[in-house]
């Protein structure tokens, strides 16, 4: 047994709910103390997210003392481990079958299909060639192929026993399978533990039991690996739900009308039957697996304030809506607030108002107390920093700290070597070269500081530099062999004009040298000159084709010419790094077909998009985060912002060609269920108030938004 505790007797399914995730945490406690076994070992607790691992982590430290030996895995993770385990430990769910090296794979063999009959839609979509439209195409056929292991296993196990099944994307699949000869999937390992006789499977290759907590959703295919392995070990789910009641069966008011009710015979609480759907679908995929109740704790809201009345009226799914006696609350109730504002930034305004009246008349509410959600974190980020970063006086100051922020948009570096890259590909524009010599990192590699960049931009404005390096960049960029105007032609000006010391200043060569350079100009100079050569050899080295190998050693090169590892945050380095050495990895034949920059470049930027920078999340300071699915992080007050129709919840977009939407089965993700539950996660979460905005009028004319 290489990790989990003493194996229980009698090892079952085991289903723990509550309103309330303190009282799942606390449920957790008391199982993993009742069941300890060796102290060397390490307890599983599966969490949907590494915030709520961190939030576990310390409800489980206040109520032992102590949490230790204890590891926070994602699901995915440890269903592979259990899959392995119960097939004997030797096969192993590939990385190749992962969505970034089907990526590249794609990428690669599109060419070898395009002319195929069946292909006619790729060919069709890809018919100017470009590569980065067929780079794009792969990472959503990719992502397509990945939601089909989890999702469509069965789907993509008669794609492999028959050549007409699946059309083009069958023919893909197949094709992939017989390139990856002797690596296994996820369907592989899905469908030979399915079918593995249970006297088979050594229990001494799984961990002792398994901890699910706080997860809404789980797919099928997932669930049906945790019920196998069930037979031999103790599978705990902790599920944080709305009410106590059975709600499995419950509708939505607009699709119980749809079937034909009358109004008063709807059921159920309605905002309960439209937002739960998805907390639904999973407890009814728990019972069709025959989870046993184990434990409920649920928490009976006091309904003295409207939060409050409609958190119990959740629980109980109470429908007041034909009641005769309405519920009331007092006048200075503060516990949900809904504010329509003329846009973004007033919405903060709004909210930083608000939370200082919460602070001011309560002394015991502190700024950890407090979590503030948006779809998107990153369109608020401007305007909280504005707000929240520059309060008007230091007795309006609030502690904030903001989380979920893209490595692109929340680690300087990053940002910058993307847009060393953009101006590689670029004309070299002068507002694109002067916005990277702008970046903290390019002022802090080469010591820039105010001065020097006032000095350059002058230089540049009566130099009359506009584009081009020089005269042979622009002719690879089709225009007229010419250095005027370029920066080639700055560099020639400034040169002679320090050459000249002001002497004699005629025209050499055709460039009249700059009369006005003295003193510590020539260290200004240096500078720029040195900054200026790591975007020129930035430019040239994204001239060639490359293998991603070869690609993932240049752009290693330019972190070296910006001293990256001596001078800059090793945190954020590190987030390059990491994603150069996926760039290098993955098939080893793939791997060698020549790549341009353009299809490089928009990889790196979606991928630095994706990564997330670290840190900011429940540090004792006003939280800001995006509302993402299954963070059910409980405060005292919790504010929701960017709340429109247009973005929350999020359209689903489904390609014409997605086997998933052709055919939708239970236990499918949908983004706006996702977004739909989010929301109801949010409103259990709140223990104090909950703070609702959205842009409702137009900043232009006041004229309300839906």
């Amino acid at each position: 047994m290489p990790y989990g505790m003493t194996r229980p007797d009698h090892p079952d399914f085991f289903l723990h709910r509550s309103n309330r995730l303190e009282a799942l945490a606390g449920q957790l406690a008391d199982d993993l103390r009742v069941t300890a076994g060796d102290p060397m070992s390490l307890r599983t607790v599966v969490v949907p997210s590494a915030e709520t691992s961190r939030w576990l982590s310390m409800q489980l430290a206040d109520r032992q003392g102590l949490a230790m030996g204890i590891r926070y895995p994602f699901l995915r993770r440890v269903v592979d481990e259990v899959a392995t385990g119960m097939l004997g430990g030797q096969r192993r769910h590939s990385p190749l079958f992962g969505r970034e090296a089907l990526t590249w794979w794609l990428f690669d063999r599109f060419p070898d299909f395009i002319s195929l009959a069946n292909f006619a839609p790729v060919r069709n979509y890809l018919r100017d060639g470009a590569p980065l439209r067929r780079f794009e195409l792969a990472r959503r056929i990719a992502d397509l192929f990945d939601q089909y292991q989890v999702y469509r296993p069965q789907l993509l196990r008669r794609w492999d026993t028959s050549a007409r099944e699946g059309g083009w994307q069958g023919a893909l699949w197949r094709a992939l399978r017989r390139d990856l000869s002797g690596q296994e999937s996820f369907v592989d390992l899905y469908h030979a533990l399915i079918e593995r006789d249970s006297s088979e499977i050594d229990a001494n290759l799984l961990p002792g039991s398994l901890a699910i907590f706080s997860l809404n959703t789980i797919p099928p295919a997932f669930l049906d690996v945790l019920r196998k392995a069930t037979e031999h070990i103790r599978v705990d789910i902790y599920l944080l739900t709305p009410t106590d009641e059975y709600w499995s069966d419950l509708v939505s008011k607009k699709q119980q009308l749809k079937a034909g009710a009358d109004k008063e015979d709807l059921c159920g609480n309605p905002l309960g039957n439209s937002l739960g759907k998805l907390g639904r679908n999973l407890l009814d995929q728990l019972l069709d697996r025959e989870v046993q109740q184990q434990s409920e704790k649920f928490d009976f809201p006091m309904p003295s304030t409207l939060l409050g009345l409609v958190q119990d009226d959740l629980r109980a799914l109470r429908d007041r809506s034909s009641a005769k006696k309405k519920e009331t609350v007092a006048d200075t109730d503060v516990s949900i607030q809904v504010h329509a504002c003329h846009g973004p930034m007033r919405e903060v305004e709004v909210l930083h108002d608000y939370l200082l009246g919460l602070f001011q008349d309560d002394s015991s509410l502190r700024t950890r107390d407090v979590i503030v959600m948006a779809p998107n974190i990153e369109t608020y980020a401007p305007y909280i920093s504005a707000v929240f970063g520059a309060p008007e006086s230091e007795s309006s100051q609030i502690p904030y700290s903001l989380a979920d922020r893209s490595a692109r948009s929340g680690f300087g570096t990053v940002d910058a070597f993307l847009k060393v890259l953009d101006v590689g590909l670029s004309r070299f524009e002068v507002t694109r070269v002067v916005s990277v010599l702008e970046t903290a990192v390019f002022r802090h590699c080469f010591k820039l500081d105010a001065v020097d960049l006032d000095r350059i931009r002058m230089w540049i404005r009566e130099c009359g530099t506009v584009w081009g390096i020089d005269s042979a960049h622009r002719i690879r960029l089709g225009f007229d062999q010419t250095d005027d105007f370029s920066w080639a032609k700055l560099e020639a000006t400034l040169l002679d004009g320090y050459a000249m010391n002001g002497q004699d200043l005629k025209l050499r060569n055709g460039v009249l040298p700059y009369s006005d350079l003295e003193g510590d100009h020539l260290e200004t100079l240096s500078k720029f000159l040195s900054a200026f050569d790591v975007l020129r050899k930035t430019a040239h080295a994204l001239r060639i084709p490359r293998t991603r190998p070869a690609w993932a050693d240049a752009l290693r090169g330019l972190l070296v010419q910006l001293r990256a590892d001596d001078l800059l945050p090793a945190a954020e380095v590190h987030s390059i790094r990491h994603v150069l050495a996926e760039l290098a990895a993955g098939h080893s034949a793939a791997s060698a077909e020549l790549v341009t920059a353009d299809v490089i470049t928009g990889y790196l930027d979606f991928r630095l998009r994706e990564t997330p920078a670290a840190g900011g999340f429940l540090d004792g300071r006003v939280t800001f985060c995006s509302l993402k699915p299954m963070r059910a992080i409980p405060a005292r007050v919790i504010a929701l912002l960017g709340m429109n129709d247009t973005d929350f919840p999020r359209q689903e977009i489904r390609r014409t060609f997605d086997f998933i939407a052709m055919d939708p089965a239970k236990g499918d993700r949908s983004v706006r269920d996702d977004d739909r539950y989010l929301f109801l996660e949010a409103l259990l979460s709140a223990r104090q108030c909950l703070f609702i905005s959205h842009v409702g009028q137009s900043y232009r004319d006041a004229r309300k938004s839906p």
